[in-house]
């Protein structure tokens, strides 16, 4: 193992790191398909993946066309979500991810690897707070109609938000592999 020049932002014991992160993503996934099942009510024809068309809508036409399919339960289960989506989702999703990534980084063997890992397991907590200035944006327009400026910001965000979520869990999915297919074939 290479040592790492920068510490990722969360560090548990050795003997216990991997059982914290396995919990992690556990609490990662039953939340994933919590919020999916809070969110089905958004799913239209005129927003298919739900609060994620919402979040890149980008414009006032845009935004109106999706606020227009949702019927009153849909708004407020669009206003559930994004409660939920603060108060539980960004956390879990943020500690999560970050204690994923900060593990494989502490483990593998390049250096230019283990200082991307470690910069991205930093990253997801801009990424939750994206993510919080996202919904505010989401909320103004639920309470008082599409807003192109609003629907721009939102998206600014939520596209940010998103390229760092995915890039910090492909990091952490395909290193995690590489990680134990090095110990294979060390035999350790």
């Amino acid at each position: 193992m290479t040592p790492v020049p920068v510490r990722p932002p969360l560090r548990f014991a050795a003997r216990r790191e991997l059982a914290v992160v396995a919990a992690l993503l556990v609490a990662l996934v039953a939340a994933s398909v919590w919020m999916t099942r809070l969110g089905a009510p958004l799913e239209t024809a005129a927003s298919p993946r739900g609060i994620i068309d919402f979040e890149l809508a980008g414009t006032e036409a845009r935004a109106a066309e999706i606020l227009a399919a949702w019927d009153e339960r849909a708004r407020e289960a669009a206003r559930a979500q994004t409660r939920a989506d603060d108060f539980l989702y960004i956390p879990v999703y943020v500690l999560a991810l970050s204690a994923a990534a900060g593990a494989v980084a502490t483990r593998v063997r390049s250096r230019t690897l283990a200082r991307l890992g470690v910069a991205l397991a930093w990253a997801m907590f801009p990424a939750g707070l994206f993510d919080l200035v996202e919904n505010r944006q989401m909320m103004a327009e639920l309470a008082s109609g599409a807003d192109g400026d609003l629907a721009e910001l939102a998206r600014t965000m939520a596209q940010i938000k998103f390229a760092i979520v995915y890039a910090t869990l492909a990091y952490a999915l395909v290193g995690a592999v590489v990680v134990l297919a090095g110990r294979l074939r060390r035999g350790a």
